[in-house]
């Protein structure tokens, strides 16, 4: 017998206005492929992979920064420019992302930190499942005629490097778990747009949202009564009563947190660090990407791990 799971519980379930895709790599491309537009917007604050993607696919990208309130600075789009948008480490609430995007008619929103955040009917939403749940890979577009240019893709098939869900359950993230899953990393890396994979819908379709949910928000509210009084942002500026995070990101000026919490098997890494080799010091990206720490709340972890981070955090 193949894998047993629950069914009828996915948790964006609809068949129309809807694109279910292999990556958010992709989605992001599928999404401006659906604007018409020639030019897309990415703020400079955002995963090289995006970046890289839409270039393979010849898409003119022009940059714009943010302050430390997570505001646009230079954005001079165009009316006919699409605009990417970005919710943060998840934090972001829905009303955030709605101000943020008014008045651009081809905006952008990147939900692939913020898996829950309720999409923007005037906007195209782009939502990355393994950010929150154990699947190999997945993504979808939610818009207007989202499902447009999807059956021109080739469907995806991740059952042939998604061992790490199983490996990681007994040898843990190291070892064999790291190897495995390094393996459905190149695979993602190398491929193209195609259709979700059946494996990963299913996954999908059998996973309890309401306790992801649940465990985030809690994690959360730990991490932020640990660390609010030495974090150097605010990760609770835009968030409300429905915004469920994909990590807490601790910004603290020690080069040496990092090298401890790894020390501690604390796996962690800084976000998109290759802003620290193009970009100037004197920018608010610059300081974000050297010092910023994603600290993990998902729902494998509560409070006893939260505490033990804090432990570490503090030197204690």
């Amino acid at each position: 017998m193949e894998l047993q799971l629950p069914k009828g519980l996915e948790y964006y379930n609809q068949e129309e206005d809807i694109a279910r895709l292999n990556s958010g790599r992709v989605a992001i491309w599928h999404a401006f492929r659906m604007t018409g537009a020639e030019t897309i917007w990415l703020p400079i604050y955002e995963c090289d992979t995006v970046r890289d993607f839409l270039t393979s696919k010849g898409v003119t990208i022009k940059y714009y920064h943010i302050d430390n309130n997570f505001n646009p600075t230079d954005l001079d789009s165009k009316p006919e420019d699409a605009v990417l948008f970005v919710n943060y480490y998840g934090i972001m609430s829905q009303k955030r992302m709605r101000n943020l995007a008014k008045g651009y008619l081809h905006s952008i929103i990147d939900n692939c930190q913020g898996f829950f955040c309720a999409p923007l009917p005037d906007s195209i939403n782009v939502y990355s499942c393994r950010k929150f749940v154990g699947v190999p890979d997945g993504a979808y577009v939610i818009g207007k005629n989202a499902h447009k240019y999807v059956d021109k893709y080739s469907q995806g098939y991740s059952s042939d490097t998604s061992v790490f869900l199983l490996k990681r359950i007994e040898y843990g993230c190291e070892g064999k778990g790291y190897e495995s899953r390094s393996v459905n990393e190149h695979r993602i890396d190398a491929e193209d747009a195609m259709k979700m994979s059946m494996l990963t819908r299913t996954i999908l379709d059998g996973t309890d949202y309401g306790f992801i949910k649940k465990k985030r928000r809690e994690n959360f509210e730990i991490a932020n009564q640990s660390f609010s009084d030495i974090n150097e942002i605010d990760p609770t500026q835009y968030y409300d009563s429905e915004t469920i995070p994909m990590v807490y990101p601790l910004v603290i000026e020690d080069d040496g947190l990092l090298p401890r919490l790894q020390k501690a098997k604390h796996f962690q890494g800084h976000w998109w660090s290759y802003i620290c080799q193009e970009q100037p010091q004197n920018i608010f990206e610059y300081w974000l990407s050297r010092y910023v720490i994603p600290i993990t709340i998902d729902q494998r972890y509560g409070s006893k791990e939260l505490e033990y981070i804090a432990k570490i955090v503090n030197n204690e």
